[in-house]
């Protein structure tokens, strides 16, 4: 009796001492932010933060995770302002979120739908995108703000109908001072008239400045928030940041989701987990 009190004990500790991110409660009543929608835990949690969840999305894309993700783009087609280009910044609050699967979930739902897409590969500290769509790095978004390569040799077409993609291209010593350098809006603007939908990858708000900076040419930012991993404290921290330069935030999504916790948000009734 003695060892199953004390295991209570334990148990409701633990509970009380858990400071990480649950919840649509949480994003919404204890961090203040707009809660988007949340994408169900894929049977790997390496599928999460690498590129091979995009492959999955093509080849399951009746899933509940495939469900999710069109959902999610439905929803930011609404909140994003009605041009005739829009440009969305995905960020998190840590590394390890799931913001690069989510950039490229959305693109290639988002060109799956019809429209015009370009990823651009802003994480320059620690790119990820020219990898999981196979293609090379040594020219690219650095390179093109640099003025180094040109606009037509910097995209890269993928195996994925209309979507392309601007890789990182040869990482820089100062990545933050490039998105200040007035190149970078006249390659948006360039952007915006080839394209209906530019997703801009950037590192998380709190560990860099970089993506403070990008937020400023940018229609809407949505947050990634890692389920039972990101910590509440960091992501109010997020919000605040980007509040500091009137960021226009659209939300939080959060990943890794058990199926039917809270209920939020989640195909909680396919009973059926897909391989």
């Amino acid at each position: 009796m003695a060892a199953f009190c004390f295991g209570i004990f334990v148990v409701l500790l633990l509970e009380l001492l858990d400071i990480t991110v649950r919840s649509q409660a949480d994003i919404e009543t204890r961090a203040r932010m707009p809660f988007l929608g949340s994408v169900p835990k894929f049977r790997s949690s390496r599928v999460l933060t690498t590129g091979d969840s995009y492959r999955f999305i093509i080849e399951h894309p009746h899933s509940p995770i495939s469900e999710c993700i069109r959902t999610l783009r439905t929803t930011l087609s609404f909140l994003l302002p009605e041009t005739e280009s829009q440009i969305l910044l995905v960020t998190s609050a840590q590394p390890y979120d799931g913001k690069t699967m989510t950039s490229l979930n959305l693109a290639v739902t988002s060109a799956a739908a019809g429209k015009r897409v370009v990823l651009l590969e802003a994480d320059l500290r620690k790119p990820r995108l020219y990898k999981a769509l196979n293609i090379r790095q040594d020219i690219g978004l650095a390179t093109l703000i640099q003025k180094q390569s040109t606009f037509e040799n910097s995209i890269c077409h993928t195996e994925i109908q209309n979507l392309d993609l601007i890789p990182c291209g040869k990482i820089p010593q100062s990545p933050a001072e490039l998105f200040q350098n007035d190149n970078f809006k006249v390659l948006l603007d360039k952007l915006r008239e080839k394209y209906d939908f530019i997703i801009i990858d950037s590192p998380p708000v709190t560990v860099v400045s970089d993506a403070l900076i990008i937020s400023q040419y940018v229609n809407g930012v949505a947050v990634i928030a890692r389920a039972n991993k990101t910590p509440l404290p960091l992501l109010v921290r997020t919000r605040e940041l980007l509040e500091g330069v009137n960021a226009p935030i659209l939300g939080v999504i959060l990943n890794d989701m058990k199926a039917g916790a809270n209920g939020y948000g989640t195909y909680y009734y396919y009973k059926h987990e897909y391989k």
